[in-house]
Formats: structure tokens, sequence, C-alpha cells
């Protein structure tokens, strides 16, 4: 009983200093959840500018630039860690093309620029078509400031031929039309057991 007083009493003189402490927990976790949660808004409002190479056309082979994110890409700048020739022509480098000799003051929420490197079945790996490059983009967004870098692998895209189209849109619709005459087909069935099944 007296191990149980001598609790209370202590616990009764140091409730102030318990109280400071506690407070400092409570003060110092609120300002950690702010500080993520102030973080976490940042990323998802930020611009995410995403180089990717992609077929147009069929059968062009395209380097893309979009800005996937919410909002815009300030003073973007790309660059290339190598010389990249455009459609095998030894005078036209991409890296002289405005895209990326020239800064872009602001790229919005969704936009896209596309440059035609070349052909897809070209064979690639010489001097003209490298088998990967890099493209590094420098950019501001929401106050702050982005590098980042993407190495492209234009031999994934000249091994395969691209992917046609009309093809695929005909394949699609011929499976669609196969399955709404078997849904037909059931309903009618439904139909009858309802009308005579009983």
């Amino acid at each position: 009983m007296e191990l149980l007083e001598s609790f209370v009493r202590a616990l009764n003189a140091n409730t102030g200093l318990l109280m400071v402490v506690l407070t400092f927990i409570y003060v110092a976790c609120t300002i950690l959840m702010l500080r993520q949660f102030k973080e976490q808004t940042w990323l998802a409002s930020r611009a995410y500018v995403v180089v990717r190479l992609a077929f147009r056309q069929k059968d062009m082979l395209t380097l893309e630039l979009t800005n996937d994110g919410r909002s815009p890409a300030e003073v973007l700048k790309l660059t290339l860690d190598r010389d990249v020739y455009q459609i095998g022509d030894t005078k036209k480098r991409i890296n002289d093309m405005p895209l990326f000799s020239e800064t872009y003051q602001t790229v919005p929420p969704g936009g896209r620029y596309f440059l035609i490197l070349w052909p897809g079945m070209v064979p690639l790996g010489s001097e003209l078509y490298p088998k990967e490059f890099r493209v590094k983009a420098n950019y501001r967004t929401l106050g702050r400031r982005i590098k980042e870098e993407t190495t492209l692998h234009p031999t994934l895209y000249a091994e395969y031929p691209p992917l046609n189209a009309e093809e695929s849109l005909e394949k699609l619709v011929a499976g669609l039309e196969q399955t709404n005459k078997g849904l037909e087909r059931m309903v009618s069935r439904f139909d009858q057991f309802l009308r005579y099944g009983k």
C-alpha cells in the first residue's frame, strides 16, 4: 500500500513535467505528419516529364516528351549523352533540333512533343543508330528544381515490327461481335425458359 501511495505522490509532484513531455511528443508527431502531408501533396501536384520511344504512323520510331503531371514544367532543358542522328542523315543531329537545343519556358500538364527518329525496322547499333542513349531532363516545378535521366533502348523497337492498329481493331471488333452473338443466344434461351419452363 505504501508503494502505491508513494507512486501517486511522485506522479502528483511531476505532473507538470509529464504534461510538458507529452505535449512535446504530440507537437513533434504533428509536425512530422504535416511535413509528410506537404511532401505527398507536392508529389501528387508536381510536373512529371516523361521521355519515351513510341511508334507513329505504324513504322516511324519517335521520341516523345510529355508532361504527365498536374503542374507545368518550367524552364525545361533536355540534353542527350551522345550524338543521335535523324533517319540516317549524318547532317541532322537531333541534338541540334529545337527539342534539345532550346529551353522551353513552360510545358503544360498534358503537353506532348514528339520528334521522328527513324523508321522502326532500321538495323540499330551503329554510330548513327545507337543501341541506347540517355536523355537528361532539367526543369522546375512548384518551386523545386528536378533533374531526371531516362535511358532509352531503340533496339527493343527495331527487333519487333510495330503493332498494326487496324488489324488489332479488326480482331477486337470480331471478338466483340462473337461475344454479342453468344449473349443474344443466352438471352433467347433464358427468355424461352421463362415462357415455357413453368
